[in-house]
């Protein structure tokens, strides 16, 4: 068997038939407004919510098939959120915090530094009204921080935790309603 692509989800019709969407059919098989949407949006911001969907569909539910009426309510939801959000904090300065940087400014080896420096950095912005946070570099980081050229699982296990200890110190120190944006 055909091992499907993991940027492909097999999608499930109303009449009993199924095939493997990429993310272009995707967002073709997608409802006018959240067309209109997508459309006020750049193109990896539409790409990563459907890399997102996807990823939440076949590692986290354990899914291999989706009906598409599920998978159309999932996206819409996430992509008019999302244009909303923008659209509201478009005047609002965006913070932002490049994870790479931060660790590669820390020194290699010094895993313990870089998790002491996201701390400071959110103490440091705990006082401020609520604004956007883009946070960059997560992919760069975790494989500095592993030592690795390569992706691997050990890289893997390190973004999950880096992810994990922000959304841990963004809920403890942050200001309420923060928006919190991850990007690569």
């Amino acid at each position: 068997m055909i091992q499907l692509s993991r940027h492909a989800l097999m999608v499930c019709y109303e009449d009993g038939r199924m095939e493997p969407l990429g993310i272009q059919d995707l967002l073709s098989s997608m409802p006018n407004q959240c067309k209109l949407a997508a459309a006020s949006m750049d193109p990896w911001v539409i790409e990563t919510v459907f890399e997102s969907v996807i990823r939440h569909i076949q590692e986290d539910q354990q899914r291999d098939k989706l009906p598409l009426s599920e998978l159309v309510e999932m996206v819409s939801g996430l992509l008019s959120g999302y244009s909303e959000e923008v659209l509201q904090n478009k005047e609002i300065p965006q913070i932002q915090l490049d994870l790479f940087e931060t660790a590669r400014s820390c020194g290699t080896g010094f895993e313990l530094e870089f998790y002491t420096a996201l701390r400071r950095f959110f103490t440091d912005h705990a006082d401020l009204k609520p604004q956007p946070l883009q946070i960059t570099g997560l992919r760069r980081c975790a494989k500095f921080l592993t030592g690795r050229r390569r992706w691997s699982k050990r890289c893997s296990d390190m973004r999950d935790e880096i992810v994990s200890f922000i959304r841990t110190e963004a809920a403890r120190k942050g200001t309420p309603n923060m928006i919190l944006t991850m990007v690569s």
